[in-house]
């Protein structure tokens, strides 16, 4: 029996292969259903009113900026990042920036009050909420002046939805010898985001953050790549534990981890990760136990790679500082280079975690944590360089040219779906519908998931996507059979004339 004939099984052959052709057509658009994307600091929710004391009571091991100065920092009273600026990315709608709440965390550990300017792409709030973004302002805020008590801070509202001309024009204004990002972009179209530029939310979004030392934090969910870490024009910040314990400094295994695959090169500077690929993250510090104490609406302890980054950003201030006073030419654009350069001639200015095997780079600290005397004094004697360009690499014109192919392909599928009105589809090889129909299927699921970036519809996409492919395959098939019947009725008909 021939099974081809049977009811639905050529509609169900085409249909499946359909899905295969689809499937295989995303690979090189980096379509990942397996391994969701981490985002930096989940975030925390609605907090009960609790004062300091009690915090250090509920958590004793908790960091302060005492603590912190004393296991982390250790740098001259003089390095306090005077005339510098830092600006701090939150890629929120509004910054939930306190300046009491900043009083009180400044009052309750002897620090100076700050210099802080909130700007906005759109209007500004000045109310700090318990919500993630307020917690993570203030996070950043207060940790960053803890390591550069005498910088000025330019809090900036901005998301990615806003585009790349608005924060150009903040950070222009903020004027920042330092940048931290303490957010990633989830999702599971991140690296498409990094091989077609132009998506919604996409790489060139981020532009802007080449022309300054920009410190990203790496993720705090394992395994993954997400933007902006992964731009090679950035400094991923990955993290370490502290153990009061054993008054050490392990990994921390929460670090965002991962690779750039088929999206950017491994940069000159990387070439100690052996791997063609950018890979994160580029340098750490501390992200995990024991956490810090920060104020937002309430006392917190909290911690993260969202942490990691404005104290590294903070400390890059320092040494724009200690250049300022010496009269070298500051270091502009993006850092990385700068911090490999230090770890191959100036290996004291990096600290690794005891036990681990020493190495150019490691998969979850990157080139290690800074030794902060160290990195400013080797830092100081730097030569400015050429930043690295924003401009696309093959592996972006390569996803590009088939970014296009496939919505071509959508074009002719629509092409084809007007000659069927006129009576043509069953001339159209079935071969060439299958195919079309898969392209089609790839095309409408990218446009899908660049619109609803949400990791929870991937399933949604997808599904919607098979259903679409099917209205364009089922129709096909149905047309062709009711042609071939009208045309197998015809020559009937013909021969019974012929035979009269």
């Amino acid at each position: 029996m021939d099974r081809s004939r049977l009811p639905g099984a050529r509609l169900a052959a085409r249909v499946g292969g359909a899905a295969l052709f689809a499937l295989l057509c995303l690979v090189p658009l980096g379509f990942d259903f397996v391994n969701p994307i981490p985002v930096a600091n989940p975030g925390v929710g609605p907090q009960p009113p609790l004062s300091l004391s009690t915090l250090l009571h509920n958590h004793p091991t908790v960091m302060t900026p005492a603590k912190f100065s004393k296991e982390f920092l250790q740098l001259p009273t003089a390095l306090d990042g005077a005339g510098t600026n830092i600006a701090l990315v939150e890629e929120t709608p509004q910054p939930d920036y306190s300046a009491s709440a900043m009083a009180d965390f400044d009052r309750a550990f002897n620090l100076p009050n700050p210099d802080v300017r909130v700007l906005c792409a759109n209007k500004c709030s000045t109310n700090v909420s318990s919500s993630r973004s307020g917690v993570e302002t203030m996070l950043d805020t207060e940790w960053a002046h803890v390591v550069a008590p005498a910088a000025h801070l330019a809090v900036i509202s901005w998301a990615p939805a806003d585009g790349a001309a608005p924060l150009s024009a903040m950070l222009a204004r903020a004027r920042p010898n330092a940048v931290a990002i303490s957010y990633g972009l989830s999702g599971n179209l991140s690296l498409v985001r990094m091989r077609l530029p132009f998506l919604p939310h996409g790489a060139s979004t981020y532009a802007p953050l080449a022309n300054y030392p920009t410190f990203v934090a790496s993720g705090d969910q394992g395994a993954g790549a997400a933007l902006p870490a992964m731009l090679p024009w950035v400094s991923a910040v990955g993290g370490v534990e502290y153990s009061t314990s054993y008054n050490k400094v392990f990994p921390w295994p929460g670090t965002g981890t991962g690779s750039a695959d088929l999206a950017y090169a491994a940069p000159f500077w990387q070439a100690a990760t052996q791997s063609p690929w950018r890979q994160i993250p580029d340098i750490s510090w501390l992200a995990g136990p024991p956490g810090v104490a920060i104020r937002a609406n309430t006392w917190i302890q909290l911690g993260g790679t969202s942490l990691a980054a404005p104290l590294w950003a903070a400390l890059w201030a320092i040494v724009a500082q200690e250049r300022q006073r010496l009269g070298e030419r500051l270091l502009t654009g993006n850092a990385a280079p700068y911090l490999y350069e230090l770890k191959a001639k100036h290996p004291s200015s990096f600290a690794v975690p005891p036990g681990e095997t020493p190495a150019p780079w490691h998969p979850v600290v990157g080139i290690g944590y800074p030794e902060p005397s160290a990195l400013v004094a080797a830092a100081s004697s730097l030569r400015p360089e050429t930043t690295i360009a924003t401009s696309w690499g093959i592996w972006q014109l390569f996803s590009v040219i088939s970014a296009i192919a496939i919505m071509g392909a959508l074009l002719a599928g629509i092409t084809l779906a007007i000659r069927a009105r006129i009576r043509r589809l069953h001339a159209i090889p079935a071969t060439l519908r299958v195919t079309v129909a898969a392209l089609c299927y790839a095309a409408l699921a990218l446009m899908l998931q660049a619109a609803a970036p949400d990791p929870a519809l991937d399933l949604g996409v997808v599904a919607g996507a098979g259903a679409a492919t099917l209205l364009l395959v089922y129709p096909y098939t149905i047309a062709n059979r009711r042609w071939a019947i009208r045309g197998g009725e015809s020559a009937r008909t013909s021969s019974r004339d012929v035979a009269g």
